[in-house]
């Protein structure tokens, strides 16, 4: 069937696990062996879910496919590799070495695996006041990147590494980090500008007033972007034009959102944070830069709600805050009561979200260690299914 609740199962099972990671070590944070127990055992989980998965998602059968028709690094016809228009050259190059390593697609997905979590390892040790909780809001708001975006995913994390330059003001690592990045996906591009300004503290009353005055904009759904955007296509001419008008004027990527949970949340989220906001510079140096990467994100989902590939897309790359700013929000309140609730919203929004995303065929997670179908089943049940399940 297209739709079950039991497809997400399994995510709910690693959600509960970094949930309860979560409360021991809010407990416990004061013991060093608990802690190391902690972030060995979120790493492990990380790399058994992610890692371990066999043909799960939409795209994993396009990569499959990619990963089979590439030459592997030093042989015969390598070049040809170059001439695919479909994906950047970082991306294909580092396919082909871990080809030449291995011909098979799952020690590839589990490579990537395991180039992420010791990026997002070292990222959470350094920014989160809570490893585990940083996993747990990763799992949230970004539950199925590591399955669909492999791409992205790499580009994100040489962004990741990037992250200390800016406070450091380095610019020549951090150029050269977000250059190969770059390589991975274009739309790193949107990250490289924060250099200039993320590392500065923007006064409260500017937020306050970006918070009003994006959320006037999105409740007054006034789609004054698109005629923008589509008269700048038709500058740019050849395949951008009729590209634009596409994405424009499709239900799926261009219509405007409204209120929904995800509205609700971010709301709430702003609030708290004008609340705590003084508290939150004062609490780590380094949260000046996830609450700036947060307004940035708020610009961008709001605003161009009414281009949901452009908000639903660029803003992937900023929800990078709230992996730091919830634990961080979290630690913020005094009293038991409501740091209780903060984390009771959390769990339960988080429930909701994974279920509505993950509650589909194309969803239905297997894993290789187990028995599991084959690429060509599961792409069957994607070609089945696709249509209903984007539809809905």
């Amino acid at each position: 069937m297209a739709f079950s609740i039991w497809y997400s199962v399994p995510y709910w099972a690693i959600l509960a696990l970094y949930m309860v990671l979560t409360i021991i070590e809010w407990c416990n944070g004061g013991d060093k062996r608990i802690l190391q127990f902690i972030r060995i055992i979120s790493t492990v989980a990380f790399l058994a879910f992610f890692g371990l998965r066999a043909y799960v998602g939409y795209d994993c059968h396009v990569y499959y496919a990619l990963y089979g028709e590439l030459v592997p690094l030093f042989q015969e016809g390598y070049t040809a590799n170059w001439s695919n228009p479909w994906y950047e050259p970082g991306f294909i190059c580092y396919a082909s070495v871990v080809k030449w390593i291995s011909g098979d697609y799952s020690v590839f997905v589990f490579i990537s695996a395991t180039i992420d979590i010791i990026i997002l390892n070292s990222f959470f040790k350094r920014y989160s006041t809570n490893y585990a909780f940083g996993f747990l809001v990763l799992l949230t708001m970004h539950p199925v990147m590591e399955i669909e975006l492999m791409r992205n995913v790499k580009s994100l994390m040489l962004f990741l590494l990037a992250v200390p330059y800016i406070a450091q003001r380095r610019f020549w690592p951090f150029a050269l980090l977000m250059a190969l990045a770059f390589t991975f996906h274009t739309s790193t591009i949107f990250l490289f500008p924060l250099f200039f300004f993320v590392h500065k503290p923007m006064p409260k009353k500017v937020f306050i007033i970006l918070f009003i005055l994006c959320n006037a904009l999105y409740l007054s759904q006034i789609d004054f972007l698109k005629p923008a955007i589509q008269a700048a296509a038709n500058l740019l001419g050849g395949k951008y034009a009729p590209m634009t008008e596409l994405y424009l004027e499709s239900d799926l990527y261009g219509a405007n959102r409204g209120i929904s949970i995800g509205y609700i949340e971010r709301f709430v989220t702003s609030l708290l944070i004008i609340a705590y906001y003084n508290k939150l510079l004062t609490q780590k140096q380094s949260n000046v830069i996830f609450i700036n990467m947060f307004g940035i994100f708020l610009v961008v989902v709001l605003v161009f709600n009414g281009i949901s590939i452009i908000a639903e897309r660029v803003g992937l790359l900023f929800l990078v805050s709230y992996w730091i700013l919830w634990p961080a929000l979290f630690c913020c309140f005094q009293r038991m009561s409501n740091r209780i609730l903060f984390f009771g919203c959390i769990c339960l929004y988080a429930s909701l979200r994974i279920t509505s995303i993950t509650s589909n065929a194309i969803y239905k997670y297997e894993n290789i260690v187990f028995q599991h179908d084959s690429q060509l089943e599961r792409e069957l049940v994607k070609e089945r299914y696709a249509g209903d399940i984007v539809g809905n």
